[in-house]
């Protein structure tokens, strides 16, 4: 494994534990959601970086399916989450 591979494993995990936080304790925390979703973010962008520098192995491949695949989830049993969530960021930055 390269750099770049690596980072968006361990990018992808420290997001879905904080995800999973998020549904363990009660009530909403938005910088852990934040943090979660940002997480998530920059290990799918790590993750392409690694397919287009053709970096070895194969764990590259992982985190990008991983990162659509975890947004579907939480949209499929809790919709109204994710736009609790964008809409906190929307108001955060502007």
């Amino acid at each position: 494994m390269k750099s770049f591979s690596t980072i968006s494993i361990l990018l992808l995990i420290i997001g879905l534990a904080l995800f999973g936080i998020l549904y363990v304790i009660p009530g909403f925390n938005e910088l852990i959601a934040l943090v979660g979703f940002l997480s998530l973010l920059f290990g799918a962008i790590c993750s392409f970086i690694a397919i287009s520098k053709r970096e070895g192995g194969n764990t590259k491949f992982f985190a990008v399916p991983s990162f659509f695949i975890i947004f579907l989830l939480i949209t499929w049993f809790e919709p109204f989450r994710i736009v609790w969530m964008f809409t906190w960021m929307k108001n955060l930055l502007s």
